[in-house]
């Protein structure tokens, strides 16, 4: 059978409105999956606490911390973001104004500095439990009174 051009042009069209219906119902289910988690996720104190360390150069750059921060808004969550802190086993030179600021530029170098077997406690993330449900009690909730009890 031979087909013309405006036949596969129909078609084509058709396709293609049907790959829009079905990616819009796709992402709205991953929307709703996406929502219930984190109704189930912002319980836990382990997220309410999160806090975002930034190193290097992009510590003190807004747009970092915004992206950092901005990359849970998924899961409607902005957590905090500073800096990495002044690591406590380096004695400063008394010449040096601002040690932040010169730690913030040697960050990397600093992490590069500890031995392998040191490092042997930090897991790579696959090597993590997920996290347990919530660790606090749940609140009770209000009960009213039934019209029997009233």
């Amino acid at each position: 059978m031979v087909e013309t051009e405006a036949e596969v042009a129909r078609v084509c069209r058709a396709l293609r409105v049907e790959l829009l219906v079905a990616l819009e119902r796709c992402a709205g289910l991953a929307h709703e999956k996406l929502e219930r988690e984190t109704r189930r996720r912002a319980r836990t104190k382990q997220w309410r606490s999160l806090r975002i360390l930034i190193g290097g150069g992009g510590s003190v750059l807004p747009m970092y911390r915004e992206v950092a921060a901005g990359s849970f808004t998924t899961w409607s969550m902005q957590p905090e973001t500073s800096a990495l802190p002044l690591p406590l086993d380096v004695e400063w030179p008394a010449s040096v104004a601002d040690p932040h600021e010169l730690f913030r530029r040697m960050t990397v170098a600093y992490g590069l500095s500890f031995d392998f077997p040191m490092l042997a406690q930090h897991r790579l993330p696959d090597e993590i439990d997920p996290l347990t449900a919530d660790d606090e009690p749940e609140r009770e909730r209000y009960v009213a009174p039934s019209k029997d009890e009233v």
